[in-house]
């Protein structure tokens, strides 16, 4: 919690206590890399973390916003998602695609890690993860650290 008042207090450029549209839009690539970061995507995140709907976030609702992964990871953003990983297009993920995006990520256990990956997500067992398992594995781990943080 104490990365977030850091984190919000440098964003807030003005000192006003308030997260502005013009703030969020200098510093959002900060935690969005992975995603869109033009001005539709955070006028879109702004709009519903925005409670009420003065047009800037104060510390409670920037706090609700970080903790609440359904207003960042949308379809919009899933979709990009898929898409970078799905090097060759052909609308499923193969091992080799997982380990071209993170093989620089050292992982403990090597190539049995890759292959337990594969095993989670791939619930249909035919050696790729399709668009579909992807959703589904992506939204059972929000699930999960939702209820943790409950």
């Amino acid at each position: 919690m104490n990365e977030l008042s850091v984190l919000f207090k440098k964003w807030d450029s003005n000192n006003d206590g308030y997260l502005s549209f013009e703030e969020l839009d200098q510093n959002i690539n900060e935690i969005t890399q992975l995603f869109a970061n033009d001005e539709n995507a955070v006028r879109e995140m702004l709009k519903h973390a925005d409670v009420n709907q003065d047009g800037r976030l104060d510390y409670t609702e920037f706090v609700t916003a970080a903790f609440d992964k359904h207003k960042l990871l949308n379809k919009k953003n899933l979709d990009r998602v898929f898409k970078m990983i799905d090097a060759d297009g052909d609308g499923r993920i193969s091992r080799q695609e997982l380990q071209s995006v993170f093989g620089t990520a050292q992982l403990e256990g090597g190539e049995a890690t890759w292959l337990e990956i594969m095993e989670q997500v791939d619930t249909d067992n035919d050696g790729f993860i399709s668009y579909e398992e992807f959703n589904e594995h992506m939204f059972d781990v929000i699930r999960r650290n939702s209820m943790k943080h409950q």
